[in-house]
């Protein structure tokens, strides 16, 4: 008679070293051949346990290829999934004494906070991935139940190098950094502001225009988020804006309002037209030509005016790291 195996233990195992995971079910047991005095239709002599899964056989490594999603169910109420993506490190903090929290801004998932275990260690398994701005390809154990997902490989590709002895740039990049993690909800992608804040970092790793490259970076943000205040259109009454030497701003209504509008706006505050062709500039598809702008003393001071309430008013108070921008 042919032999027969059963699989004793059905749950489902997953062993993890360092990158790699390793996917095996319980060892099996022959069964018992029948006796000469057994019954056709007894049971056998060892009852399975679905819990005796003291010998591991056949394991096998799975690798996953992105995007991939493989998920594995480990019991009827949790499920987790390995992901991959591309992320900027945006903040960090303890955990316990030898793991942290990290924080990042990804192109495929948007903002996700994960556990980095080990990462404490003077030879953890990250190194120097988790720094502030840091830019990794990563690998991450999603879980379902709603706690914090699994770090399990961080590879860096690229470190957040300002320009140097420019403290301006540095704190630049921060500013970035508190505005994707106050602004940003977790699991809702924005791709494009995932780039757009890479190129804010190459550029802030020259010696470009510091006031220009986050003015833009903040309107970049702005318009992904939905919040870009109105610049071709009066707010009050609707009509286009014409030329004109200077528009007001009423924020309260969302953006810029016609002169002739000016005295219905509670706030009657002004932005010259030099301005607004700034601001109109930073955000145009495509356009370059705003690295070679030379903001003048007064369009500086009109273009933080813009945009200082309207992070803050989305923040919910004013960024910690702005006062240290001499913008």
């Amino acid at each position: 008679m042919a032999r027969q195996e059963t699989v004793i233990a059905h749950r489902h195992l997953t062993l993890q070293t360092d990158s790699v995971y390793l996917v095996g079910f319980a060892s099996i047991r022959p069964e018992p051949q029948p006796g000469p005095d057994s019954q056709t239709g007894s049971q056998p002599d060892h009852p399975l346990d679905p819990d005796d899964c003291t010998g591991l056989a056949g394991l096998r490594q799975i690798e996953y290829p992105s995007p991939t999603r493989r998920s594995f169910t480990h019991s009827s109420s949790s499920r987790v999934s390995i992901e991959k993506a591309s992320a900027l490190v945006i903040r960090q903090a303890d955990w316990s004494e030898s793991s942290r929290v990290v924080t990042w801004f990804s192109r495929e998932f948007g903002k996700l906070a994960t556990i980095a275990k080990g990462a404490k260690r003077l030879k953890g398994p990250f190194e120097a991935a988790l720094d502030l701005l840091a830019r990794c390809e990563v690998v991450i154990l999603r879980k379902s139940s709603g706690s914090l997902d699994i770090l399990t490989e961080a590879k860096l590709q690229k470190r957040f190098t300002p320009a140097t002895n420019n403290l301006g740039h540095l704190y630049g990049g921060y500013y970035l950094a508190e505005l994707l993690d106050g602004l940003c909800e977790e699991d809702q992608p924005h791709p494009r502001l995932f780039d757009a804040a890479i190129a804010t970092l190459d550029s802030l790793e020259s010696e470009g225009n510091l006031a220009l490259t986050v003015a833009k970076f903040e309107l970049e943000l702005l318009r992904d988020l939905g919040h870009l205040p109105e610049l071709e259109l009066c707010v009050l009454c609707g009509q286009p804006l014409e030329q004109a030497a200077q528009y007001g701003v009423d924020l309260a209504a969302g953006g810029l309002c016609c002169p002739q509008c000016v005295e219905n706006s509670p706030s009657r505050r002004l932005i010259a037209a030099s301005t607004r062709a700034v601001v109109l500039q930073l955000i145009a598809e495509g356009e370059t030509t705003w690295q070679r702008l030379l903001l003048t003393s007064r369009q500086a001071s009109e273009l933080r005016g813009l945009l200082n309430p309207l992070i803050a008013q989305l923040l919910g108070r004013r960024p910690k790291t702005l006062r240290y921008l001499p913008l």
